[in-house]
C-alpha cells in the first residue's frame, strides 16, 4: 500500500520541480557607444565604441554626406527602437553604455517621413546610460 502511494507523489514531485527548471537567459554584452547622428524624425546612428559586438549587427564603414557634412563613421548602425530610444533624452555626441536586444519592441509613436541616409543594419537598444555628454 505505501508503494502505491509514494510513487504517485514521487512523480507529482518531480513533474512540479521541471516547471522551475528553466536554461539561464543569455544577454547581450554591454557596449560603449556614441550618439554620432540625431536626425530629424527620429533617426538616430550610433557608433560602437568599445565591447564585443557581431560584426553582423554594424556597418563598418559609413559615410555621412547629408546637411553638408562629409564625415566617414566606422562600426556604426541604426537605432530601430527610435521611440524608446528616444526616452533616454541623449544629443548628439553623448557617449553611453548600452545593449543590443534582438527583440525590438513595437513602435508606436509618430515618425514624420523626412529621408535621413543612415546605415542600413539596425538593431534595438536597451540599458542605456549616459557616461559623458558632448
Amino acid at each position: 500500500m505505501k508503494r502505491n502511494v509514494f510513487i504517485p507523489i514521487l512523480l507529482l514531485l518531480l513533474a512540479g520541480t521541471g516547471f522551475y527548471c528553466q536554461p539561464g537567459k543569455i544577454e547581450s554584452p554591454t557596449l560603449t557607444g556614441k550618439l554620432v547622428i540625431d536626425g530629424p524624425c527620429s533617426n538616430y546612428v550610433i557608433q560602437v565604441l568599445s565591447g564585443n559586438i557581431d560584426s553582423s549587427k554594424i556597418v563598418a564603414s559609413w559615410k555621412d554626406s547629408t546637411f553638408g557634412h562629409d564625415t566617414t563613421y566606422t562600426n556604426v548602425f541604426t537605432v530601430s527602437d527610435f521611440c524608446t530610444f528616444g526616452n533616454n533624452h541623449l544629443s548628439q555626441g553623448d557617449v553611453f553604455t548600452f545593449r543590443i536586444t534582438d527583440s525590438v519592441p513595437v513602435q508606436t509613436c509618430m515618425q514624420c517621413l523626412i529621408y535621413v541616409p543612415t546605415p542600413q543594419k539596425r538593431n534595438a537598444v536597451i540599458d542605456v546610460q549616459k557616461i559623458q555628454s558632448k
